[in-house]
C-alpha cells in the first residue's frame, strides 16, 4: 500500500497506478453466491518477516503497522484474515 501510494503520488504511469484503491473497492464490492465479498484485503506483517523467527512482541508490532496502513487507505474496513509471509508458521503463534 505504501509503495502504491508513492507511485500514485509521483504520478508514475498514472494510467496503471492512478487511483489504485478504486480497483480494490470494486473487488470488495463484488459478492459471491453466498453474498460474501470476493476480495478481502487481509492483514500482512508490515516488513514481510518470517513470523516463526520473531518474538511475540515483534509480531504484534508488524501487524499493528499493517493495520495502520489499512485504516489510512481503506477507512472503516476490517480485515477478516491474516496471511503469514511465505506461509511460514510456528506452533503457538
Amino acid at each position: 500500500m505504501e509503495s502504491l501510494n508513492n507511485l500514485d503520488d509521483n504520478n508514475w504511469n498514472g494510467d496503471f497506478y492512478g487511483n489504485w484503491k478504486s480497483r480494490f473497492y470494486t473487488g470488495m464490492n463484488y459478492k459471491t453466491s453466498l453474498n460474501n465479498p470476493r476480495l478481502d484485503v487481509i492483514s500482512f506483517p508490515y516488513h514481510h518477516p518470517l513470523l516463526g523467527l520473531l518474538w511475540e512482541n515483534d509480531i504484534v508490532v508488524q501487524f499493528l503497522c499493517n493495520i495502520k496502513y489499512l485504516k489510512i487507505n481503506f477507512p472503516g474496513y476490517n480485515s477478516k484474515g491474516v496471511f503469514p509471509p511465505e506461509t511460514a508458521i510456528a506452533p503457538g503463534i
